[in-house]
């Protein structure tokens, strides 16, 4: 079998240049890192189901764009993690990426992907599920209770979705080892996808966490006081219902600020 040989890149780090075939564990943290990927469209797929049976969305284009960027994230994310953990070599990974700590080579790639996308699932289900469900219990008038909590479950949601966007972006940092034109095509494709995928998340969710926050700040006595309040895109999360507490956070929502 040979042996595992590094060198030093161009801006001096030491780097795997190349290594024996890929390990049995190498292979299971391949596979499931796909898995966990899949899993974790499911899973939107899953709330999106629930949450658009339970109430019609009164603004689709907003939970389309926010479900497009997600998904796009995650997919994105699922292939370079995954590529990576498979080719080091081709990623100029460097050693101490690389090398192995309690199991096998590149298990960090694989533990450091692992949380993220747990906070991914945390974050989407807070925005699409918690919050519309916070929006239609109880008499969800402006600056209730209710409708605070509903507010303030999107900007929770949102805080998560930023923390693994920007997590995700990292990837970017492949290029402090070597410059774009080193790697191949493919790889810079892995690259550049996950990061520009991370990057259009942290921008919808930073506008949208603006939005919940604006509603959050809502403080009027009763639905007539004839105040100005809410947010357009947070009545796409909170929808329509058919009750009257949920029409009337519809409503809220969707008032212009």
């Amino acid at each position: 079998m040979a042996a595992i040989e590094y060198s030093v890149s161009s801006n001096d780090q030491t780097v795997v240049s190349s290594e024996p075939p890929l390990s049995v564990l190498r292979q299971y943290m391949v596979a499931v890192t796909i898995a966990v990927g899949v899993i974790t469209s499911i899973h939107w797929l899953c709330i999106m189901v629930m949450r658009w049976r339970k109430q019609r969305a009164s603004s689709p284009l907003v939970l389309v764009s926010l479900s497009v960027c997600y998904l796009l994230s995650i997919l994105c994310h699922t292939w370079h993690y995954a590529d990576n953990i498979y080719r080091p070599v081709a990623y100029f990974e460097p050693k101490w990426l690389y090398q192995r700590y309690l199991i096998t080579e590149m298990e960090l790639t694989f533990y450091f992907s692992l949380p993220m996308i747990y906070l991914s699932t945390i974050g989407i289900q807070n925005i699409l599920w918690t919050a519309a469900a916070d929006a239609s219990n109880g008499n969800a008038l402006p600056g209730s209770d209710q409708a605070n909590s509903a507010a303030q479950s999107g900007v929770t949601g949102c805080n998560y979705l930023l923390v693994y966007a920007v997590m995700s972006a990292v990837s970017v940092m492949h290029y402090r080892v070597e410059p774009i034109t080193s790697y191949a095509a493919s790889t810079n494709a892995s690259i550049i996808t996950e990061t520009l995928a991370a990057l259009m998340l942290v921008a919808f969710v930073l506008w949208l966490r603006r939005e919940f926050k604006r509603l959050i700040k809502v403080r009027v006595s009763g639905p007539n006081s004839g105040a100005r309040v809410g947010s357009p895109a947070v009545g796409a999360i909170a929808g329509r219902a058919g009750s009257r507490a949920e029409s009337e956070m519809a409503g809220l929502l969707k008032a212009n600020a």
